[in-house]
C-alpha cells in the first residue's frame, strides 16, 4: 500500500472485546475500521472558555456498513452480541507516515533504551524465555541490524516445535487486509543451529482460539563473532468473518531447539503488503482522541440500500459524572471490596440491619433467655470528646444499653445475629474485620464485642474461637483458641489504655493464616500469631459472648456500635491506615493532589492517570464529596488548587497544580506569519467585559468565612463586577491569596484567543507539532498588520478540535486564554498579602 508522505497513517480503533473496563483503554483486541470511514471525523476536547469547566471530550465519526456488520442488531455479524456502550475508541495518527505499523520502540529492538529487561509496559512475550526477554547491546564483533540495541531471548535444549521465542498482541486487526511481518533474527550461540520463523495469528474475542500463518524456518547459524542477520517473514490476510477481534505477531521455532541458545532479533516490520519490503523506522503514534462509545446510532439510505453507522465516543470524564459518591468513609470501605458492611445506620425501631454491600440478607437481632439488651437505633453520633468525634460518616448508629454490662453471670441481652444473615465467621484463611465503637462503661468482667467460634455441641464448649473484648482494665484485647478449654486462649492487647472513655474507636484487625495484624485508632501493628482458631460452623454474633442452644448471654456490651465489615483479604497497613482516617478526619489536611487521587480512586476509575503535585498542601475534610458526583468533586478539587485537568489525547487523566502554569515561562509553539513561525489560517481575538472581575469573594468551605479583595481604580472604570468561590482548604491566607489573585488577572480586560484555525494538511511543516499539542500548553500568537505593530498574545491552550474529512482535508481549530498580565514579582510588590509560593498561577 503507498503511503501518502504528506498526511499521517490513521487508524480507527475500536474494541468490541471490551466494556468500558474502568476507564482505560486495552492493550490487545481492537479492531481498525479505517476502510469504513465516511464523511468527516470531528474531535473536541477542554473548556468551552477559560473560567469554564471542563467539558467531555466527544468524538464523531461516519462508517460505512452497508454490510450490516456494524449494525447493533445485526444477530449474524463477526461482531453480534458486542456491539455495546461505552466500548474503548482511539483515532491515532503516524508521523512522519511509513509503511511499518509498529511502535519505534518495538520496531527497533528498544532503541534509546538503556539495556536491561523489556519493559513489561511494552507487551512483548515469550514461551521460552521465562522473564520475556532482554535489550541487549552486542558486543566484540557483533552489532545491532540497525542502531544499537537488538532484542534477546534464550531458548532451553529441546522446546518444543511452534514455541514463540517472541510474539506481540499489541495490534488491531484490519478485516479483510493483507498483512506481512518480517524479523531480522540470529542465535549468538556457537555450534547450535535452530530453525526459526516468523508467524502471524488473528484471534476471537477472547483471544483463546486463533488461525495461524506460518513463514518458512531457515536454519540459523550459530556464532558468537559472525553478525549472520537472517530475514523471516510471514504473509496472511486478516479475515472478515469469525477471528476479528485481534491479532498476533511473533518468532517460533520450527523445529526442535537443538541445544540451548540465545537468539537476537532486531529490524521489526508489520506492513499491509504481499511480500516484506526493506526495512524502515516507523513514525511515532500520536493518539488524537481515546474515549468510549457512547451512542451507535444506525441509518439505512437510500432506499434502505446504504447502511451507515455514526458513532460517538466521549472520553473518561463522561464515565465520571455518572459516578454518584457516597461519603468518604463509606467510599473508603467501598474501594477495598468488602465481604459484608452492616454500617448499623437503619432506621429507628429496626429489629435487622442491612448489609450496604447487598451480598447478604439482613442480620436479625436475637435476644437473651433473661431479657433483653435495650438495643436503639438510629441514634446521633456523640463522644465525650470533640477530638473522638467522627467525620467521615454523618449517619446514625446503634446504642447497647443492658441492665448488667460486663458481668460474667447470665444477663439480659440483644445480640447482633449474623449468623441468621448467612454470615458463619470468616470466608477465607485470608480476612480483615472492623468495627466502630463508643463506651464509657468500665465493666466488671469484662465486655465482648464480636465473638466468632465453632457452633459448640454443649454451651461449655470453647473450642474454636476468636473474640473481641474489653477487659475490666478498660484495655481491647483479641482472644482465641483452638481446643477445648478456655486455658488454651491466645490472648494480643490491642490497647494497652482504657477504651472506656466515652469517646469512638475504630479496630480493624485481620488474618492471613500466619500474620495477625491489627489498627487501633490508626495506630498499626503486626504480628506472628499461632493462635488462629480453625473454625467449623461458626456462631458469629455482636455485642455478648453467645451460647445460642441456650440462648444465655454474659459479657454484654453496652455502648455504641456501627461499621460491622469484614473484607475478604489481609488489608495492608496502609489500607488500615486509610480506613481510619477516611473515618476520623475525613482525610483533613491532605494536598490537593491526594485529594484528587482519592476521589478517582472511589470512583473505580483504574485507566491511566497522571497526578501532578499541586500547591494547596492542606485540604479541609472530604465531607463535601458526598451526595455529589466524581466530576463535581474533581472539579472542587481544581478550584480550590487553581490548577487544571483534562483527559489527554491518550485517555490519561491528567491533574495539574497551578505551578504548572506558574512555571510555564516560555512558549512551546509560535504561531505567526514570520520567519520560522507556525502558519495559521484564520485568528479571532476577542476583548470584551466577559472575563471582567474586581470584587472577588472567597469562601472557605471549612468555616464558612468570606475573603474579600477589590480594586477601586476598576470599579471606577467598569462598574462593580464580581467574582466568587468556595475553597476546601484549612489555610486563611491561602483564601486571601486567591481573593487578591483573581483581582489582580480579571480586574482588567485581556486579550483573549476565541479561535485560531490551522490547516495541516495544505502546510505539512505543522503535523508534528499539532498532533503532540496537549491543553495546557503555553503557545505564542504573532499576526503583522501590514503597516502596524505585531500584535503578539501568549497563552494557553483550553480546547483542541480537529476536523478531518475523507478527502484528506485536516484542521485544528484552538480557543486559549491569555497568560497573567504581571509577573509575579509584581505582584509581590504590589500586593503585600499575595503570596506567590502558595497561590501563583
Amino acid at each position: 500500500m503507498a503511503t501518502n508522505p504528506n498526511y499521517p497513517v490513521i487508524q480507527e480503533l475500536w474494541g468490541p472485546a471490551w466494556t468500558a473496563q474502568g476507564g482505560s483503554f486495552p492493550s490487545t483486541l481492537t479492531v481498525n475500521l479505517i476502510d469504513r470511514t465516511l464523511s468527516q471525523a470531528n474531535a473536541r476536547r477542554g473548556k468551552q472558555y477559560e473560567l469554564d469547566q471542563p467539558q467531555s471530550g466527544e468524538y464523531q465519526i461516519t462508517l460505512g456498513s452497508q454490510d450490516g456488520v456494524l449494525d447493533p442488531t445485526n444477530s449474524g455479524g463477526p461482531y453480534a452480541s458486542r456491539i455495546l456502550p461505552y466500548q474503548p475508541y482511539r483515532r491515532r495518527a503516524q508521523w512522519p507516515p511509513t509503511a511499518n505499523m509498529l511502535d519505534p520502540w518495538i520496531a527497533t529492538g528498544g532503541e534509546g533504551t538503556a539495556a536491561g529487561p523489556i519493559p513489561a509496559s511494552w507487551g512483548i512475550l515469550s514461551s521460552t524465555d521465562a522473564s520475556n526477554g532482554s535489550i541487549a547491546v552486542p558486543s566484540g564483533s557483533l552489532t545491532a541490524y540497525q542502531g544499537t540495541n537488538t532484542f534477546r531471548f534464550a531458548v532451553p535444549s529441546g522446546k518444543a516445535t511452534n514455541s514463540r521465542i517472541a510474539y506481540f498482541d499489541g495490534l488491531s486487526i484490519r478485516p479483510g487486509a493483507t498483512y506481512t511481518v518480517s524479523f531480522k533474527v540470529r542465535c549468538i550461540t556457537d555450534s547450535v543451529n535452530p530453525n526459526v520463523g516468523a508467524l502471524i495469528g488473528f484471534c476471537d474475542a477472547t483471544a483463546a482460539n486463533f488461525t495461524w500463518t506460518y513463514g518458512s524456518t531457515p536454519v540459523l547459524t550459530g556464532s558468537s563473532t559472525v553478525n549472520g542477520w537472517t530475514t523471516v517473514s510471514v504473509t496472511a490476510t486478516a479475515p472478515t468473518t469469525g477471528n476479528v477481534y485481534g491479532m498476533r505477531i511473533g518468532l517460533r521455532l520450527g523445529a526442535a531447539a537443538p541445544g540451548a541458545c540465545t537468539i537476537e532479533t532486531d529490524a521489526w516490520q508489520l506492513e499491509y503488503a504481499s511480500s516484506a519490503s526493506t526495512w524502515v523506522s516507523p513514525g511515532t503514534w500520536y493518539p488524537l482522541f481515546t474515549g468510549f462509545t457512547e451512542r451507535w446510532p444506525t441509518q439505512w439510505a437510500d432506499g434502505g440500500t446504504y447502511g451507515q453507522v455514526s458513532p460517538t465516543a466521549v472520553d473518561a470524564f463522561a464515565l465520571l459524572s455518572q459516578v454518584a459518591l457516597k461519603e468518604i468513609f463509606l467510599e473508603e470501605i467501598q474501594s477495598h471490596n468488602p465481604r459484608f458492611c452492616y454500617a448499623l445506620a437503619d432506621a429507628s425501631g429496626s429489629t435487622s440491619f442491612a448489609d450496604s454491600t447487598g451480598n447478604f440478607p439482613a442480620a436479625p437481632l436475637t435476644y437473651a433467655k433473661a431479657g433483653t439488651g435495650n438495643w436503639t437505633s438510629g441514634n446521633s453520633i456523640t463522644s465525650a470528646s470533640a477530638s473522638g468525634g467522627v467525620a467521615g460518616s454523618t449517619g446514625t448508629v446503634v446504642t447497647a444499653g443492658p441492665l448488667s454490662p460486663g458481668t460474667s453471670a447470665p444477663a439480659p441481652a440483644t445480640v447482633l445475629d449474623l449468623t441468621g444473615a448467612t454470615v458463619k465467621g470468616p470466608a477465607t484463611t485470608a480476612w480483615t474485620r472492623m468495627l466502630a465503637f463508643r463506651t464509657g462503661t468500665l465493666p466488671p468482667d469484662g465486655m465482648t464485642l464480636w465473638e466468632t467460634r465453632t457452633s459448640p455441641g454443649t454451651d461449655t464448649s470453647f473450642d474454636g474461637h476468636c473474640r473481641i473484648t474489653i477487659g475490666n482494665d478498660g484495655w481491647l484485647r483479641i482472644l482465641a483458641n483452638t481446643r477445648n478449654t478456655d486455658a488454651s486462649f491466645g490472648s494480643q492487647v490491642l490497647k494497652n489504655s482504657s477504651v472506656a472513655d466515652g469517646n469512638w474507636h475504630l479496630l480493624v484487625f485481620g488474618f492471613d493464616g500466619t500474620n495477625m495484624r491489627y489498627s487501633m485508632d490508626g495506630v498499626t501493628s503486626t504480628t506472628t500469631w499461632s493462635s488462629q482458631p480453625t473454625l467449623s460452623n461458626p456462631v458469629d454474633v455482636i455485642g455478648a459472648t453467645w451460647f445460642p442452644t441456650t440462648k444465655v448471654a454474659n459479657d454484654v456490651f453496652k455502648g455504641d456500635l456501627a461499621f460491622v465489615t469484614e473484607f475478604p483479604s489481609l488489608l495492608s497497613a496502609t489500607d488500615m491506615g486509610a480506613l481510619y482516617t477516611a473515618w476520623r478526619t475525613a482525610a483533613v489536611g491532605e494536598s490537593s493532589a491526594a485529594r484528587y487521587a482519592r476521589i478517582l480512586r472511589y470512583s473505580g476509575y483504574t485507566g491511566a492517570s497522571s497526578i501532578g503535585t499541586g500547591l494547596t498542601t492542606s485540604m479541609g475534610p472530604a465531607t463535601d464529596i458526598g451526595g455529589t458526583d466524581v466530576m463535581s468533586a474533581l472539579n472542587a478539587v481544581v478550584e480550590t488548587e487553581n490548577g487544571e485537568h483534562f483527559v489527554a489525547a491518550d485517555g490519561t487523566v491528567t491533574f495539574r497544580g497551578r505551578n504548572a502554569r506558574y512555571n510555564a515561562l516560555t512558549p512551546a509553539l509560535t504561531f505567526g506569519d514570520g520567519p520560522g513561525e507556525l502558519p495559521f489560517e484564520d485568528l479571532q481575538l476577542d476583548f470584551d467585559s466577559t472575563h471582567l472581575a474586581n470584587v472577588a469573594t472567597i469562601t472557605q468551605t471549612t468555616t464558612g468565612t468570606a475573603f474579600v479583595a477589590q480594586d477601586s481604580a476598576s470599579i471606577a472604570a467598569y462598574y462593580e463586577r464580581n467574582m466568587t468561590r468556595s475553597l476546601n482548604t484549612t489555610s486563611a491566607t491561602e483564601c486571601q491569596d486567591a481573593a487578591d489573585y483573581l483581582v489582580s488577572r480579571y480586574k482588567q480586560p485581556l486579550t483573549r484567543v476565541q479561535s485560531i484555525k490551522l490547516h495541516p494538511s495544505a502546510a505539512t511543516s505543522l503535523w508534528p507539532s499539532l498532533l503532540a499539542l496537549e491543553l495546557g500548553t503555553r503557545v505564542r500568537i504573532n499576526r503583522r498588520p501590514p503597516g502596524a505593530p505585531t500584535v503578539t498574545v501568549d497563552c494557553f491552550v483550553e480546547q483542541i478540535t480537529w476536523d478531518q474529512d475523507s478527502n484528506n482535508e485536516a484542521w485544528v481549530t484552538l480557543q486559549c486564554s491569555p497568560i497573567d498580565p504581571v509577573t509575579y514579582a509584581q505582584f509581590s510588590d504590589t500586593l503585600p498579602q499575595f503570596d506567590q509560593a502558595s497561590f501563583a498561577y
